[in-house]
């Protein structure tokens, strides 16, 4: 899915990809980690991660404490 938009029009849409938890195979059930998200779209630069990954994700530094305040990233 998330190579699929690059073919998509960036001006017109914006996207958020994300899980809803983490389930680790070590584990085998949910975690409360936090999970990779992407937004795409009008607005958003990459911010160096190359892959869609829990360990991408956290070598990146980005990490929003309360999920539910990424919709209002992507509505802005």
């Amino acid at each position: 899915m998330v190579s699929r938009i690059r073919g998509w029009d960036k001006d017109s849409l914006r996207v958020l990809i994300m899980p809803d938890h983490p389930t680790p195979i070590k584990v085998q059930t949910h975690t409360r980690e936090p999970v990779p998200f992407m937004l795409w779209g009008s607005g958003f630069m990459a911010n160096g991660a190359k892959r869609f990954t829990e360990a991408e994700a956290k070598s990146t530094g980005v990490f929003i404490e309360q999920g539910y305040n990424i919709i209002a990233k992507l509505i802005r």
